[in-house]
């Protein structure tokens, strides 16, 4: 068994499917979306699995047992799904690695290395090298320490040519989940953003692990349509 436990983050509105079916209900290759995600986080053995989902999901809580479901009444980011699973578990008992639940194809052995490295390492991210980002947040360096990840949105033109870029995949010891607490609403977006805990350890010196994933453009998550239809071929 993992010394970690797993937090899966399943609530997000999947705006750019365009679609009335929840994106993570989609079918992938004879099975959903979440499916894909929850059986690969299965296979790390961890401590626990905990699935933060919106109402639109609620019907995946009967599917699976020994799951630990949890609702994100309001979808204000993936910085708030942190604040919600902290202030619902503040007795959390062991280290937690939090997964995308839109990227079933991520490599298993990526994620074990983010659960390897946080045995050391008070928080772990996972980045991903891609030549042709269109859509990830990229990392930004100061004096060879991660100092923020800047989502892609909020990048100017001459950032975009960034290589490393964020998966999503973090690993965060015990007793730093509660940095979650001080993670404030970012303007532009109007949402809280998870990525935002990389630039709030920097200004803490707390020590950030970067992992490099071994699968590329499979580390990201699954958002559009196009993008639905090429993992189908």
């Amino acid at each position: 068994m993992s010394s970690f436990e797993i937090l899966i983050l399943a609530a997000g509105k999947g705006s750019r499917m365009k679609s009335k079916l929840p994106k993570l209900l989609k079918i992938v290759k004879g099975k959903t979306i979440l499916d894909r995600t929850i059986q690969k986080a299965k296979k790390l053995k961890p401590k626990k699995i905990n699935v933060l989902i919106n109402k639109d999901l609620n019907e995946v809580r009967t599917k699976y047992k020994n799951i630990n479901f949890l609702n994100q009444k309001k979808q204000l980011g993936t910085g708030h799904a942190l604040k919600v699973f902290y202030n619902e578990n503040k007795e959390i008992k062991n280290d937690v690695v939090i997964m995308m639940a839109d990227a079933p194809f991520i490599k298993l052995q990526d994620i074990k290395k983010v659960g390897d490295e946080l045995k050391k390492n008070s928080i772990v991210v996972l980045g991903a090298k891609l030549k042709n980002n269109k859509s990830n947040g990229v990392f930004f360096f100061k004096k060879n320490k991660i100092q923020k990840i800047k989502e892609y949105k909020l990048l100017k033109k001459n950032e975009r040519k960034q290589l490393i870029c964020n998966t999503g995949v973090f690993g965060i010891k015990k007793k730093y989940l509660k940095l979650s607490l001080n993670l404030k609403k970012n303007i532009k977006k109007k949402e809280y953003l998870i990525t935002d805990i990389v630039n709030l350890a920097y200004k803490k010196k707390i020590k950030v692990k970067l992992v490099i994933a071994s699968s590329g453009i499979k580390s990201f998550g699954i958002n559009t349509i196009s993008e639905l239809k090429n993992v189908n071929k």
